[in-house]
């Protein structure tokens, strides 16, 4: 099923007629600017704040003139990010409540997250944090799953294998492993368990289950 198709099933699950769903055919509401000039295409994919109806407009746009890379991340939550930065300018919306939600900028920067969102007590006993204390992602950005049971992991690598620095001679290279953090958050981009070293797979079950936990107890 295309992410169009999916958007269209989700409003018909909750009764809404054909006229209130989010019509992405509807060239007039989300146009779909059909430029062959890559230079056009090119400018456009430098826009660093779209709004809700540039990214759905974007979902109609074929993969040569599309300015961001779609995915659909499940409970109706889709995944944008810019074509021109890789994987580090990232866009989280929630179609059904018309949201946007910007995770970070195109230099890396985190604007989803704060400080606050970090367990420092963990953090800080890890080497190579530094990327922490700035919150930005300089190496590859950050890796969110999909969302299963109302939450999804967010993976950011605070700093690579050593191997990363090396020339094609091996010169360069640095003794240390790699250092990731990880957090779980919520359909509205909220923290639920803070980034922290999840790199045991007991420890990471442990805390998915204390997210959970924490929904539920929202909901009641």
């Amino acid at each position: 099923m295309s992410i169009i198709d999916f958007l269209r099933s989700l409003s018909a699950q909750k009764g809404e007629s054909n006229d209130k769903v989010i019509d992405l055919s509807d060239s007039t509401k989300y146009p779909a600017k059909d430029t062959n000039a890559y230079e056009d295409r090119d400018a456009r994919r430098w826009l660093l704040n779209p709004t809700f109806d540039d990214l759905m407009a974007d979902l109609r746009k074929s993969d040569d003139q599309a300015d961001y890379y779609h995915r659909d991340m499940g409970y109706g939550i889709l995944r944008f990010s810019n074509r021109s930065y890789g994987n580090k300018q990232i866009f989280i919306v929630n179609p059904a409540l018309k949201k946007v939600y910007p995770i970070s900028e195109a230099n890396g920067k985190l604007v989803g997250f704060t400080s606050d969102d970090i367990d420092w007590d963990n953090v800080n006993q890890l080497e190579h944090n530094g990327d922490a204390k700035r919150l930005v992602a300089d190496y590859g950005g950050l890796s969110i799953g999909d969302y299963q049971d109302g939450i999804a992991r967010v993976d950011w690598m605070l700093y690579p294998d050593g191997r990363y620095f090396a020339d094609e001679d091996g010169f360069g290279m640095e003794d240390n492993d790699e250092v990731n953090v990880s957090a779980y958050i919520d359909t509205h981009c909220r923290v639920v368990v803070k980034f922290q070293d999840m790199e045991d797979d007991e420890k990471r079950r442990i805390l998915r289950e204390e997210a959970l936990k924490t929904l539920s107890k929202e909901s009641e």
